[in-house]
């Protein structure tokens, strides 16, 4: 995977180890919390994002859906539903790890449901380690 770039970095307060990050991959855009945060804007960091709080992380289909429904809800999709929060639908990349791909971003959700290729979620936050 590619790195992802810095594009803004927002400190809490002027003595602040805690930031907002915007960062961007090819495909769009998150904002993460980062603490300890040393970025810069303009700054390449590693395309994983840990996640914090899911509370939906499941199969986007049923085994039994037929296949143009089932690509249909595979959908990919990122959308933001808070300060650091997140709903979408990406395709698992590494079911060991829970990696999860999803419009150029990883996020590392630890684990994903047994046998799923994708999966659709709901997180309450995205960190930048």
């Amino acid at each position: 995977m590619r790195d992802l770039l810095v594009t803004n970095v927002e400190r809490f307060d002027a003595t602040s180890e805690s930031a907002s990050v915007t960062l961007t991959s090819d495909a769009g855009e998150v904002v993460a919390f980062c603490f300890p945060c040393s970025c810069e804007p303009g700054a390449s960091v590693p395309n994983r994002l840990h996640v914090l709080d899911t509370t939906k992380l499941q199969s986007p289909f049923l085994d039994d859906w037929p296949d143009d429904e089932r690509e249909l809800a595979a959908k990919e999709r990122l959308h933001r539903t808070g300060e650091f929060a997140y709903g979408g639908c990406g395709k698992v990349i590494d079911p060991s790890a829970g990696l999860v791909l999803v419009q150029g971003f990883v996020f590392d959700f630890g684990e994903v449901p047994a046998g799923a290729e994708f999966v659709e979620f709901e997180v309450t936050r995205l960190d930048l380690p």
